[in-house]
C-alpha cells in the first residue's frame, strides 16, 4: 500500500493507492483509525496520485 498525504476527500478521510487487485487503484479510508477502506476507482489501468 502506498499512502499519499495529498488532498483528501474530506478532513476525516485519507486518499491512498493500493495494488491489492494486481494494479494501482485509489482508495479512501477514515483518517482516525484506517477503517472503512473504500475503492473509488476500478479499471484495468493503473490509477495513481490521489491528489
Amino acid at each position: 500500500m502506498t499512502v499519499s498525504a495529498g488532498a483528501a476527500m474530506a478532513a476525516s478521510k485519507i486518499a491512498f493507492t493500493s495494488e491489492r487487485d494486481s494494479n494501482d487503484e485509489i482508495y479512501v479510508m477514515n483518517a482516525a483509525d484506517g477503517s472503512n477502506q473504500t475503492n473509488i476507482t476500478n479499471n484495468p489501468g493503473n490509477d495513481s496520485n490521489p491528489a
